[in-house]
């Protein structure tokens, strides 16, 4: 068999041979400094170095390529020293690394697939590293928990166009402390351990993308005291945790952290928000807000789980908002951090038994109670204020039908205190269903105020009690069978 190569234009030739040769391998750091202020890299060039840094750019040095629309680089930064930084702008300085371009670190150490400081810096000349569509990292092989495939920290700005994949198992996706900003661009995909951390006044900005956090730690979203996290249209998911919030080591960074979710979906297999502790004992205020028309749940049927250690004087403001916003399952209790949930302008919110909130503020908010135990119910430790066009939407479970018949025989149930606190209002409409899921029946009588007299109930088997008589029933009749 003959294979024929098509010809190339004699301009394509020639420009594919220019750049083959304009390419150049640098095998230590690419500096760019007070000495050497300029620094200026070719289409395809490879920084392939096994010290601590790959490209280094400080004190106001510059770091760019020759046309950063459509030129890009590959960066390698391995070996066992203690850190390894791909990139490392430090100082008010700045990199721009193009369009398409590659970074991968890999170390039993810390690795930094991206690092932006602004240490030393003249006031107002922020470190900058800038990169173009398509940027690709890939830090593998680290064994320290800081390491990450983007960091920001002091006042540092990092900038990534669309359709960026950064892959760190083990490792921090993208990281902003201290005044950091990283902003990710739409159509990118972090697959890491953790996706994005932020605190200390850190900000993270991601667009139509997706966060994965993998592992049996995987977290999509974690935020410490004063960090603030934006998404908006992106798909989130925590194979743990898709949101984690700390407490503080320190009473100087105990401000509020901030988490919006601006459509797009989030899910995780365990709690879908979850209370941590950290080292310290301070408490602090966290938000997560969805709005948008954002979709969130998790796989166990928790919205909110705090952790036991989490300091005592740490609160947690949950809110759904707008209309086609829509969050499910339920706030457990036990932890030490006071949880409060806000459902407002249209939001729904769906909870399968029993929630545990120190506050609860439904305004025009839509809720699906859906009870599977007598015990079950909204417990309210603060007040507890509902609008008058909120609706409370309750259905019962097939065993709860079977608790109260056994309760009670055919004789009405009482079924009251589906919501229990201090109520500073209490105005919503309550409306309790009279057929479940499984096809099972009842009549009730409304005493007004989420109180009803529940009566003439017909349990229907669930089809899993179905399968099992079915089988019964088949094996019997060939026993029969066998005897006849």
């Amino acid at each position: 068999m003959r294979f024929t190569t098509p010809l190339l234009p004699a301009a394509a030739c020639l420009a594919a041979l220019s750049a083959s040769a304009a390419a150049t391998e640098y095998n230590s750091t690419v500096k760019a400094d007070s000495t050497a202020p300029l620094v200026t890299l070719e289409d395809g060039d490879i920084v392939d170095v096994s010290g601590m840094y790959g490209l280094h750019a400080r004190d106001g040095g510059v770091i760019t390529l020759s046309n950063p629309a459509t030129d890009g680089i590959t960066i390698r930064a391995t070996g066992d020293t203690d850190a390894h930084f791909a990139v490392y702008a430090q100082s008010g300085a700045k990199v721009n690394l193009g369009s398409g371009s590659e970074i991968h670190g890999e170390s039993g150490a810390r690795v930094y697939g991206i690092r932006v400081l602004n240490d030393k810096g003249t006031p107002g000349e922020h470190s900058t590293v800038r990169a173009g569509d398509n940027l690709r990292i890939n830090i593998i092989g680290s064994g320290h928990s800081i390491s990450a495939g983007i960091a920001a920290g002091s006042n540092g700005s990092v900038y990534s166009g669309t359709n960026a994949v950064i892959k760190a198992l083990g490792a921090r996706g993208v990281s902003a402390d201290r005044g950091g900003l990283v902003d990710i661009g739409e159509n990118s995909k972090i697959s890491v351990a953790l996706g994005i951390y932020a605190t200390m006044l850190g900000k993270v900005t991601v667009a139509n993308s997706s966060i994965e956090g993998l592992g049996d730690s995987g977290t999509a979203v974690m935020a410490g005291p004063e960090g603030i996290v934006e998404l908006t249209g992106s798909s989130v998911y925590g194979a743990k945790n898709a949101i984690v919030l700390h407490d503080s080591s320190a009473a100087e960074t105990s401000g509020a952290s901030k988490i919006t979710v601006n459509g797009g979906t989030v899910f995780s297999e365990l709690a879908l928000i979850r209370g941590e502790a950290v080292r310290g004992a301070y408490g602090v205020d966290a938000e997560v807000l969805f709005a948008g028309g954002a979709k969130a749940s998790s796989a166990n049927g928790a919205l909110y789980q705090s952790a036991s250690g989490v300091f005592a004087g740490s609160r947690v403001f949950i809110r759904a908002d707008g209309a086609g916003t829509d969050v499910s399952g339920v706030v457990l209790g036990g932890g030490t951090a006071e949880a409060h949930l806000t459902v407002s302008n249209g939001a729904s919110w769906s909870s399968f038994g029993t929630s545990r909130v120190e506050g609860l503020s439904l305004a025009g908010a839509n809720v699906s109670l859906t009870l599977n135990s007598t015990d079950d119910a909204i417990y309210v430790g603060g007040l507890y204020a509902a609008s008058e066009d909120s609706v409370v939407n309750i259905d019962l479970t097939n065993s709860l039908l079977m608790e109260i018949l056994e309760a009670v025989g055919e004789d009405p149930y009482l079924l009251e205190s589906i919501v229990t606190g201090s109520f500073e209002n209490d105005l919503a409409q309550y409306v309790l269903s009279n057929v479940n899921a499984d096809g099972s029946t009842w009549s009730y009588d409304d005493l007004g105020n989420g109180k009803y007299l529940i009566y003439n109930i017909h349990v229907v088997p669930e089809p899993a009690v179905v399968a099992a008589i079915a089988g019964i029933l088949v094996f019997g009749f060939a026993v029969l069978r066998r005897r006849k």
